[in-house]
């Protein structure tokens, strides 16, 4: 992982940029060109479930921390946001592609 190299700042970017890509595609929610505030005010509009958006929002905020205010953290928080970005995908897509997958 690119945190365990010390970019965090790659890392979380990573998360973010495939996260907001995710929005777009699965739900057409153009989020790769909106603030975490803007994606806050209009996810409910995807229908995505009140927790899964919390937990959405809890990543894209740590990753803002992380690319705007040089916030550290802890391992154990750049581990989980990976995890949480695959609960959340895992989550939200439909029935249809979790057969699939």
């Amino acid at each position: 992982a690119a945190w365990k190299r010390g970019d965090l700042k790659g890392h979380h970017t990573q998360i973010s940029t495939a996260l907001r890509t995710y929005l777009e595609q699965q739900f057409g929610f153009a989020a790769l060109e909106l603030t975490t505030v803007e994606i806050r005010r209009g996810v409910a509009s995807t229908g995505v479930e009140a927790e899964q958006q919390r937990n959405l929002l809890a990543i894209l905020e740590l990753s803002d921390l992380v690319k705007f205010a040089k916030y550290h953290g802890g391992a154990e928080e750049h581990e989980r946001a990976v995890r949480r970005a695959i609960e959340f995908v895992e989550r939200t897509c439909s029935r249809e592609e979790s057969r699939e997958a």
